[in-house]
C-alpha cells in the first residue's frame, strides 16, 4: 500500500480562508437584516416634510417619533403638511405610496411627478395642492382621487395614465397627453364635478359642530346642503348655504350645528347646480361628548320661576305646554326661538305644588321635560 503524503499547512491555511469568507458573508447578511426600514408614517401635525415632530410610526394622533418620513406616508385628517421642492411617487423616488386622509392637505411648493407604479389615494375630503407643474407619467394607472387635486401650472397626462374616483382635478395652466382622467381624455382644464372640494371638516367645541369646507373652483353651483346622520344610512337635512355660481379662487365656507346628538355624528355635503342636478362630495365624523339634545330646568325643584334652557337649529315661533297629572293643560307660552342654544324664563307662581310635564315643539322634535314644584 502506498502512501501519499499531505501538505498539511496548505490545506489548513485554505480551511481558514473558506471559514473566514463564509463569516464574511454571514456578517453581511446579519447587516443587511437588521439595517432599518422606512416605516409607514402618519402625519400628526400641520408642519413642513422634513420636520421630525411631524410624523408618527403609530397612527394618526400618535406619539411623535421624531423622525423624518418613511414610505408609505398617509396624511392624517386635520393636518397639514408642506413640502417644498420637487416631489415624486413611484419606484425609487420620493415615496411610493401616498394616501390622503379625509381633512387631510399636502401642499407641494414644487413640480410633481407621479411615475408607473406610484400608489396614490386621496380620500373623499382630502386635498393634494400643487404650486407647479403635474405629471402622470406613461401608464400610471394607480392615482385614485375621491377629494381635491388643484394644479397651478401645467398638466401633463402620459399614454394610458389613468386617474380614476369621483373627486376634482383643477389645471390652472394647459393640458397634454392621451391620459384619462375620470374617463375623460385630458385636453379638459377642468377635469372634475362641478365642484372641486378641497376639504370638509367637522369639529365639536363650546357645544356644537363646526362645520367647514373650501373650493378650488365652481361651476354653476347654486348652493350646499349639510346633512346629518346617527348612523351613516338615514340624513336629514340641517342647513344650506348658497354657493358662488362660477370660481376660479379658494372659497371657505361655514355653518355651525347646534343640534347634534350625543355620539358620534355624521355629515354629508351635498351639492346643487343651477339645474337642479347635485352631487355628494364630502363627508366628514365627529364624536359629541355630551348628554342628548332635551330641555334643561333650573332650578329643579322649582318654586316661582324655573329658567328653561334647549337648543334649535332655526329662528321659527313655538308653543310651550305645561300640564299637570291629570293632563289639563295649564300653562302655554309661545316661544320664539333663536338659531342656537335658547333660555326662557317660565313664571310658575300660580300652579300648586306638585309634579307637571313640559313639552316643547322645536324644529322635527318634541322636547320633553318633569318639573317639580314646591
Amino acid at each position: 500500500m502506498t502512501f501519499v503524503a499531505q501538505d498539511y499547512s496548505t490545506f489548513f491555511l485554505s480551511s481558514i480562508y473558506v471559514m473566514r469568507k463564509t463569516y464574511i458573508v454571514l456578517l453581511t447578511g446579519l447587516l443587511s437584516l437588521t439595517s432599518p426600514l422606512r416605516a409607514q408614517v402618519y402625519s400628526i401635525a400641520n408642519a413642513a416634510w422634513t420636520s421630525t415632530s411631524a410624523w408618527s410610526t403609530i397612527g394618526c394622533g400618535g406619539a411623535s417619533c421624531g423622525c423624518t418620513p418613511g414610505d408609505p406616508v398617509i396624511i392624517c385628517s386635520g393636518t397639514t403638511i408642506t413640502f417644498t421642492g420637487a416631489f415624486s411617487v413611484g419606484p425609487g423616488a420620493t415615496i411610493s405610496t401616498l394616501t390622503i386622509n379625509t381633512g387631510g392637505k399636502l401642499i407641494v411648493n414644487g413640480d410633481v411627478d407621479f411615475k408607473k407604479n406610484s400608489t396614490v389615494t386621496i380620500n373623499s375630503g382630502g386635498a393634494l395642492v400643487i404650486n407647479g407643474n403635474f405629471t402622470n407619467n406613461n401608464n400610471s394607472t394607480g392615482i385614485t382621487d375621491n377629494g381635491g387635486m388643484s394644479i397651478s401650472g401645467t398638466g401633463t397626462f402620459g399614454n394610458g395614465s389613468t386617474v380614476t374616483g369621483s373627486g376634482a382635478v383643477v389645471v390652472s395652466g394647459s393640458t397634454s397627453g392621451a391620459g384619462t382622467v375620470f374617463g375623460t381624455n385630458t385636453g379638459c382644464t377642468n377635469c372634475s364635478l362641478p365642484i372641486s372640494l378641497l376639504f370638509f371638516t367637522a369639529s365639536y367645541n363650546n357645544d356644537a359642530v363646526a362645520l367647514s369646507w373650501a373650493t378650488g373652483t365652481e361651476i354653476n353651483n347654486s348652493y350646499f346642503t349639510i346633512d346629518r346622520s346617527v348612523d351613516g344610512v338615514s340624513y336629514t337635512t340641517i342647513d344650506s348655504v348658497k354657493g358662488a355660481g362660477n370660481s376660479t379662487a379658494v372659497l371657505n365656507y361655514s355653518a355651525i350645528d347646534y343640534t347634534a346628538g350625543a355620539g358620534i355624528n355624521y355629515y354629508r355635503l351635498k351639492q346643487t347646480d343651477y339645474d337642479g342636478n347635485s352631487t355628494y362630495p364630502g363627508m366628514a365624523i365627529v364624536s359629541v361628548d355630551k348628554p342628548a339634545i332635551g330641555i334643561t330646568l333650573i332650578p329643579n325643584p322649582a318654586k316661582n320661576f324655573c329658567a328653561i334652557s334647549f337648543a334649535s337649529n332655526s329662528i321659527e315661533n313655538f308653543s310651550l305646554s305645561v300640564y299637570d297629572c291629570t293632563g289639563r293643560q295649564v300653562i302655554t307660552k309661545n316661544v320664539e326661538t333663536v338659531k342656537g342654544y335658547n333660555t326662557i324664563q317660565l313664571d310658575i307662581s300660580s300652579l300648586s305644588v306638585g309634579l307637571y310635564f313640559i313639552t316643547l315643539p322645536v324644529n322635527t322634535s318634541v322636547l320633553k321635560a318633569k318639573l317639580l314644584k314646591n
